[in-house]
């Protein structure tokens, strides 16, 4: 069985990724709308041109953010543990029939086998 300890450092790198990305989508969002406050206004911009993010590269943050999440919930203990038990329950809930439950499943195995080679 694998470590807690390293499974709890995991989880911390990826929160603290996460608050970093949101930080940072914060701070881009922020910078645009004080540049469309400033638009009519004559003299130079007091924006730093390199803090705005496109809707592409927010939208390429956020998603690289949770994928790297997801990797989180399907290592081995966590995976059995607690994620397989919650989309179990989850699916039962809104009684999804069995062959669908399996096709998840299935799914996300494929994805985790093919996540650890990678």
């Amino acid at each position: 069985m694998a470590s807690r300890k390293a499974i709890k450092i995991s989880l911390i790198i990826d929160l603290i990724q996460f608050a970093f990305s949101n930080i940072r989508i914060v701070m881009s969002n922020k910078a645009i709308e004080a540049l469309n406050l400033e638009q009519g206004k004559p003299g130079k911009s007091q924006v730093d041109q390199s803090l705005i993010l496109s809707g592409q590269e927010q939208q390429a943050l956020r998603t690289r953010t949770y994928l790297n999440f997801f990797k989180y919930l399907v290592r081995e203990p966590i995976f059995t543990s607690y994620t397989k038990p919650a989309i179990q329950r989850a699916l039962g809930m809104i009684w999804a029939p069995e062959i669908i439950q399996k096709l998840i499943l299935m799914y996300i195995n494929y994805y985790r086998y093919y996540s650890y080679i990678a």
